[in-house]
């Protein structure tokens, strides 16, 4: 995987095939790692994650949407790979449906739970596919010990940006999902065809101003 460091963060450039051989991989060894998607909308808040995350080998940080990388096309000035989300998510699931890959997902409410997994049942009737919510939990401890409780191989996060620099901080090392995958609302709405097109622009180019004065400071 090439990399071009970011906000402090190595990002990673690959093809989809790449990623979904690196994810295999690290199922089947079984290695714990984490998988990021950041989109533009993210980038000053997971700025302040601290150091040893950000540079944690098990951590792997891709652009997460289309404007993020429009931005990195620009910055870097040379051809790269550009990620196609469907197909990674749709690599992910089917092979999730081969090996027989627990996945779990974490939303915010029970209606986003239901939304996203019945969007993915659609495509993937026979996924092993369970769900827990931060809505009504009691602690981080509680939803720590509901996901553990489903022994999921893959723990997918579909929560706002504040929720997955807590669970980064604090709960992901313990819980024992082995790949963990952090795509947040904008890029979950780029793989149901619902993100519009005509803002990829307009906030890539708010993430070269961000950037700008992240580098000036």
């Amino acid at each position: 995987m090439d990399q071009f460091p970011c906000f402090g963060f190595p990002f990673s450039f690959c093809s989809v095939e790449e990623l979904l051989q690196f994810q295999i991989e690290q199922l089947e060894k079984p290695a714990f790692s984490t998988v990021v998607f950041v989109t533009a909308d993210q980038e000053k808040t997971l700025v302040s994650l601290d150091k040893e995350i950000k540079t944690n080998p098990g951590y792997k940080w891709f652009p997460g949407d289309r404007a993020t990388n429009l931005f990195f096309r620009k910055k870097r000035r040379l051809d790269m790979p550009e990620m196609d989300y469907v197909a990674y998510y749709n690599g992910m699931f089917a092979d999730a449906v081969e090996k027989e890959r627990n996945v779990c997902i974490l939303t915010e409410t029970k209606e986003e739970l239901d939304h996203v997994t019945d969007q993915v049942r659609k495509v993937y009737p026979y996924l092993a596919i369970d769900g827990v919510t931060l809505e009504g939990s009691i602690s981080s401890d509680a939803i720590v010990n509901e996901i553990n409780g489903y022994a999921p191989d893959i723990l997918i996060l579909h929560v706002r940006t504040g929720e997955v620099v807590r669970f980064l901080e604090y709960d992901r090392s313990r819980t024992n999902a082995t790949v963990c995958v952090c795509i947040g609302r904008a890029a979950m709405e780029e793989f149901f065809g619902k993100r519009r097109f005509w803002a990829t622009h307009r906030r890539a180019r708010r993430l070269e101003r961000a950037y700008r004065q992240y580098e000036g400071e």
